[in-house]
């Protein structure tokens, strides 16, 4: 049926005068990203049913500096507004107060241009330090907040001279005298970040004990946690991750598109070259590409001066009483071990090319996988890097293997994936676990 219908539209652009063949293909392109489904999460906001007179007066495009704690009072309502919150100690309590990103309930359909005005606003809370400020920003809390249609629902960032960049380039700056000056201990609480346009929370660089608990995020564009390179010590528990990361938006063009690949499509919680995090006693499902991926990033767009190497792996997290529920992967360790990066003009030396495709050493080792249950899933486990611990873990009516041990990069460069413990756990079904490729 897809592929009729595309031959049908692409037949109504070739008997079409040639001034319209551009949009024929735009055309063509829309309906294309219609066939996928867009993910809607919209009816988890509880709206106040009147706006309090008492509410703060934050008009859209206002970016509101906050420099101490404040609790809103209830029944507030904001559109385009963005929290700033620049000091050290203190709590921002949305008193379960919506931020809308857009001035409408629904997100634009697939294809569909925002106007400038209509376009959603970057992010909804922002925690913002710059390099040359003295006073690091810590402690810091973000609860009871509804958060939709922003791009980012809330991003925490550290932000880098450009002399500093060049010198992480060069190798001659420390990631761990970073990891002391930038945000610390920034935590969001009993929220809800609904339908973004790309990620619903972003943990930038050498940000280090970032905490949420109790937060759904659902429907984000892109991942719904992404823990950026060089992030450390991350606590992530009790929360909930659905229908993340099945659509990208173009902040140029202000249109949003269908991801419409499994490459494509993304992840619930991203662990990009970033280690010794706690992922507990979350709920996923739904997901675009899967639930926990970790990965180290081969340094993307290597030749773009804002971009510099990530150093280390995926390394050293403990993922544990967790529920994964109609999943592709459900936890996913080096991920990008066996992917073809050649469009991603990685910085990190090539290990095997064959042809056209270039592949590069991912590494996620020393991660434990514990008391997870996996329900309705293609694959349970895929691991690719070594000393990798699953233990009590329980499987069930999953399509694939439970675990699905081994990589075909590592094989050829002949350094097989190696010291996998597999302890005690319960599993879907006979011959449920896979070895391959040398993997032990």
């Amino acid at each position: 049926m897809m592929m009729s219908l595309i031959s049908k539209l692409k037949l109504s652009c070739l008997i079409a005068v040639p001034l319209v063949l551009s949009a024929c293909g735009d055309e063509v392109d829309q309906s294309v990203d219609n066939l996928f489904e867009d993910m809607d999460y919209s009816d988890s906001i509880a709206w106040p049913t009147t706006q309090n007179t008492n509410c703060p007066v934050w008009k859209a495009g206002d970016t509101i500096t906050i420099n101490s704690s404040l609790k809103l009072p209830q029944n507030c309502v904001y559109n385009q507004v963005t929290i700033k919150l620049a000091k050290p100690n203190i709590e921002f309590d949305c008193n379960g107060a919506v931020f809308n990103g857009i001035k409408e309930l629904h997100r634009h359909s697939f294809g569909d241009t925002y106007t400038a005005a209509e376009a959603p606003r970057g992010t909804a809370f922002q925690v913002a330090q710059a390099e040359a400020e003295t006073t690091r920003l810590q402690n810091i809390s973000i609860r009871n907040c509804q958060i939709l249609n922003y791009i980012h629902g809330v991003d925490v960032k550290y932000n880098l001279s450009a002399n500093t960049i060049f010198g992480l380039r060069q190798g001659t700056v420390s990631e761990d005298i970073l990891r002391t000056k930038a945000p610390t201990d920034i935590k969001v609480f009993n929220s809800k970040i609904i339908n973004t346009h790309g990620s619903g929370v972003y943990v930038y660089r050498y940000i280090t004990n970032f905490q949420m608990s109790a937060t759904h995020v659902k429907g984000a564009g892109g991942p719904g946690l992404y823990l950026d390179s060089g992030t450390r010590a991350a606590t992530i528990k009790g929360s909930f991750f659905e229908g993340n990361g099945f659509s990208s938006y173009d902040e140029t063009t202000r249109v949003r598109a269908a991801r419409r690949t499994d490459l494509a499509k993304r992840e619930g919680i991203a662990i990009d070259s970033s280690g010794q995090h706690v992922i507990q006693s979350n709920s996923f499902k739904d997901n675009g590409d899967g639930g926990v991926y970790l990965y180290k990033n081969c340094w993307e767009n290597s030749a773009n001066a804002n971009e510099w190497p990530r150093l280390d792996g995926a390394n050293n997290n403990k993922i544990d009483g967790n529920y994964f529920f109609n999943e592709t992967v459900g936890i996913w360790v080096a991920e990008r071990a066996d992917r073809d990066l050649a469009d991603f003009n990685c910085g990190d030396p090539i290990v095997l090319q064959e042809g056209s495709k270039k592949f590069y050493r991912d590494y996620a080792s020393t991660n434990i996988l514990s008391n997870n249950r996996f329900d309705m899933m293609q694959t349970g486990i895929k691991v690719m890097d070594d000393n990798t611990v699953i233990e009590r873990n329980t499987f069930a009516r999953v399509e694939n293997y439970d675990l699905d041990i081994g990589s075909r990069v590592r094989l050829a460069i002949g350094d097989a994936v190696s010291n996998t413990n597999v302890g005690t756990n319960t599993y879907s079904k006979a011959n449920s676990i896979r070895y391959q490729y040398g993997a032990q």
